[in-house]
């Protein structure tokens, strides 16, 4: 069997694989599933067909390799992002730090998140099976609880699921378009949190 340096010899294993994972990211997300070579993600990664299959084993195996890596991230970044820093910490601060936190890794990530937008707005039959309820539901799930731990608290009123909506639709809105338009429409550092402020205007208490 040949080996990873055999067929890539002036890559290592490790930037050899992380090119793979980049160009997949970047030719998914702008082709989508079916329109997208495993020859076009192996040219534009500078290595050899058999390099992505040692490491993949199929276009559909580096597909799912890719939602993986998505949902680990995203679930790693919003668990330190919803971390109460005390008990005291107001509702709309860990808000605010989870809208940054999402604003945020689309802002460094592009493609990346252009792969999963492509992928969740995708036809059933233009994309693998793959579990993606972790990148589809947990951040809105996380806002909801959020909120409706603020209406328990007595610092929020109204419909937990309407301040969830609100504020999920208004960082959704924000990288659509920096994802079409990104030096019109920049994520700003601080927009997640002034997204928050607005939404929690028709919320708070007075």
């Amino acid at each position: 069997m040949q080996t990873v340096s055999q067929t890539q010899p002036d890559l290592t294993p490790a930037e050899a694989r992380e090119r793979i994972v980049q160009a997949a990211f970047r030719l998914f997300g702008r082709q989508g599933y079916t329109q997208t070579s495993v020859q076009e993600i192996a040219a534009a990664a500078g290595v050899k067909k058999p390099v992505l299959y040692y490491y993949f084993g199929s276009k559909e195996g580096l597909y799912r390799a890719l939602v993986e890596q998505s949902a680990y991230l995203l679930r790693r970044l919003v668990s330190e992002a919803t971390d109460p820093c005390g008990a005291d910490e107001p509702i709309g601060a860990r808000m605010g730090r989870l809208a940054e936190t999402l604003i945020g890794l689309a802002r460094d990530n592009k493609d990346p998140v252009r792969f999963f937008f492509a992928h969740f707005l995708a036809a059933d039959e233009d994309r693998p099976a793959c579990d993606t309820g972790a990148l589809e539901t947990e951040p809105r799930h996380l806002l909801r609880q959020l909120a409706q731990e603020g209406i328990a608290r007595g610092e929020l009123r109204g419909d937990a699921a309407d301040l969830e909506r609100l504020v999920m639709g208004g960082i959704q809105y924000s990288i659509i378009n920096y994802l079409r338009r990104p030096e019109e429409e920049p994520l700003d550092p601080g927009l997640g949190e002034r997204i928050v402020r607005a939404a929690l205007a028709g919320f708070a208490v007075r």
